[in-house]
């Protein structure tokens, strides 16, 4: 809701309504009728006692659940059914709710109920019988699994939302609520059936099925014509269930998820679902499962499938054929902003994306065959395209296997491109010397499991806007950086590099000022060689996912003393702290100790006392020892001003 509109509302409802907060010490609330809320701690005893005793109370609406309300104030059966004017009541996250659903079931005036994130494990009869519901709110009930017959009482029910809770089955029951209008059932991942007569629903505009485990759709699903949003389409192995009753939903809006589309037995109903037409399908996923065999089909299927040229998004998922169609890539698709090619492991090439005019993000994965990327990636040859990939900002190529060579013939490419993240490709050695040496929008540089060559000869371009940068999972790489790094970059992570033992004490860049390192177990081994004092610049320091043996750390002026935040978790053989090392940090700020489960005390010598933040998270050993007051260490802290211990700050 607009600002505006919130306090022209709030200008209207005058004196009747009230967000309750610190200043409201002095209202009535038995005389509010519409009452809200964010936090549970300006509910004091006083006020809920006043606000029981309301008889005109119209709405209750804890915006933020109930929390640690002190429920023996308000939720209670008797007291909660004296609300006989109520129209607007949210139990969101209520623990004890199966106990007032009864006294819930006598607020015949309701008209909007939200349950959601309680432990509800099925609709009552009560609640079915408030015949003056309009809205039903059940999201992330998982335990609740199953509805009555009843839920079709509810004759005034516009609004039902079941998202996130174990129902297999839609009772035909539910066809009774005429004025249903949206219905989400998203990840409801054991339902496997829609009800048969759902085309009763004429009044249904959005209904939500994603993450579900329906094998088709009903067959009359084509007979709601009013439907603005359908999140999936089930392709049945039905001939009745086919494809082509999606010609007959004119009205789709927004995103639309076709599934099981190798279950289409003639590539003719994949054209008569008449996505061309579709102008207000904005994000279209095309979805096979599995081995599609026949990979002539898939292309067929995929041909015919050819959406309206206002498409924004676009994903393709297990796609068999061996070629993508011309449609894919065509110039006219000039509102597509996102791609996304998943799984296509026949796939010997990709198509001519470079054409696209306004993709701004693409993402490349599994595709098994591919062995070599170049021209035919730009362009088709067509005239108009001067410069390919002209708007792209980020661009991924994850689990290519055997994918060797990345090259291009033109150099003005990837103007614009901000993020490049490279992802178990083990197989590229060479970056065409074409490539273009210059990436001047380049801020983010991720790479995991490639050929340690192919990071360098990126890093030996011209970066000019790199900031960060992501090395990932490369075993024979022993020393970093082997090469002098762009000056412009603030933000370095290094990730399972089992065999790193050294850093390179020339090559930093000198305004470094973030360093991650995990799970580069041989750096702890030999640690002197690590010569990170020498960068002033750096503020914060990551150490994550350590099981050598470490005794004391750190050691006396291994890091800089220029640091304001060290983190240090998992370091799972960690025993102590060095607090000599420590005395030198003198910018230290924040402290985390995080699942290091040896770590048994704190040093003799205080932490610096720059210290403002101190956070210990599952270190067994540490926690009790740092109890404030009582604790063994707590001396050793007592003069830090913000403590937390598992989440609680004490």
């Amino acid at each position: 809701m607009h600002d505006l509109v919130n306090d022209l509302a709030k200008f209207i409802a005058g004196e009747s309504y009230l967000r309750l907060d610190a200043n409201s010490s002095k209202v009535l609330l038995r005389k509010i009728r519409h009452l809200s809320w964010r936090s549970y701690k300006i509910l004091d005893n006083n006020k809920l006692e006043d606000l029981s005793k309301n008889k005109v109370l119209r709405t209750l609406l804890p915006l933020n659940g109930w929390n640690e309300v002190k429920k023996e104030f308000l939720i209670q059966p008797k007291k909660l059914q004296n609300f006989q004017c109520l129209r607007v009541l949210s139990l969101y996250g209520a623990d004890g709710v199966m106990k007032l659903l009864n006294s819930v079931g006598k607020l015949k005036r309701l008209r909007y109920l939200d349950l959601s994130f309680t432990e509800i494990k099925e609709v009552p009869d009560t609640i079915c019988s408030m015949y003056n519901l309009q809205t039903l709110s059940l999201h992330h009930c998982t335990n609740l699994n199953r509805l009555t017959d009843s839920i079709g009482n509810l004759m005034h029910l516009r609004y039902l939302d079941l998202s996130k809770t174990e129902v297999e089955w839609i009772p035909d029951t539910m066809c009774n609520l005429l004025e249903l209008h949206t219905l989400l059932l998203g990840s409801c991942r054991k339902l496997t059936r829609l009800p048969t007569d759902i085309e009763k629903l004429t009044k249904l505009r959005r209904l939500d099925i994603s993450d579900t485990s329906l094998k088709e759709m009903p067959l009359q699903i084509s007979n709601l014509r009013h439907l603005e949003m359908l999140s999936d389409f089930v392709v049945g192995t039905n001939s009745e269930s086919s494809i082509q009753m999606l010609g007959r939903l004119q009205s789709l809006h927004r995103n639309l998820n076709i599934r099981s589309l190798e279950n289409v037995e003639n590539v003719d109903d994949a054209g008569k679902a008449n996505l061309k037409d579709k102008m207000y399908v904005t994000d279209l996923s095309l979805e096979w499962n599995g081995d599609t065999g026949d990979s002539d089909k898939a292309q067929e299927v995929l041909k015919r499938l050819q959406p309206h040229t206002a498409l924004e998004q676009l994903s393709i998922i297990n796609y068999g054929g061996i070629s993508f169609s011309d449609w894919i890539a065509d110039h006219s698709f000039c509102q597509i902003g996102y791609m996304w090619l998943s799984k296509c492991k026949k796939c010997r090439s990709l198509p001519p994306l470079g054409q696209l005019p306004s993709l701004k993000s693409l993402s490349i994965d599994g595709f098994d065959l591919v062995e070599r990327i170049g021209n035919e990636f730009y362009t088709s040859g067509s005239p108009g395209v001067a410069k390919p990939f002209k708007s792209l900002e980020k661009l991924v190529f994850k689990s290519m296997p055997q994918w060797k060579e990345w090259s291009l013939v033109q150099r003005e490419v990837f103007s614009q491109l901000k993020e490049l993240h490279l992802m178990d490709c083990p197989s590229l050695k060479v970056l065409g010397a074409c490539f273009p040496d210059s990436l001047p929008s380049l801020t983010l540089l991720y790479t995991s499991n490639c050929k340690q060559p192919v990071v360098y000869s990126l890093l030996m371009g011209q970066l000019p806007s790199l900031g960060s940068l992501h090395v990932c999972y490369y075993p024979e790489l022993k020393s970093f950086p082997g090469r002098k790094l762009p000056t412009n970059i603030h933000t370095v992570e290094i990730c399972g590099c089992k065999n790193l033992k050294s850093f390179a004490e020339k090559e930093w860049p000198s305004n470094l000022k973030s360093f991650s390192i995990s799970r580069c177990g041989n750096l702890f081994v030999h640690p002197t060689q690590w010569n990170l004092k020498t960068l002033t610049s750096l503020t914060s320091l990551n150490f994550n996912c350590i099981d050598e043996e470490l005794g004391s750390f750190p050691k006396e002026g291994q890091l800089p003393t220029s640091l304001t935040s060290l983190k240090l978790s998992g370091l799972k053989k960690l025993k102590s702290l060095n607090g000599k090392a420590f005395k030198d940090l003198i910018s230290l700020e924040i402290l985390s100790i995080h699942h290091c489960d040896q770590l048994n005390c704190l040093p003799e010598e205080e932490l610096p006392a720059s210290l403002i933040l101190l956070d210990i998270l599952f270190c067994g050993l540490l926690n009790n020892r740092c109890q404030r007051d009582v604790g063994e260490d707590w001396h050793k802290i007592a003069h830090i001003s913000r403590i937390c211990i598992n989440n609680e700050y004490i």
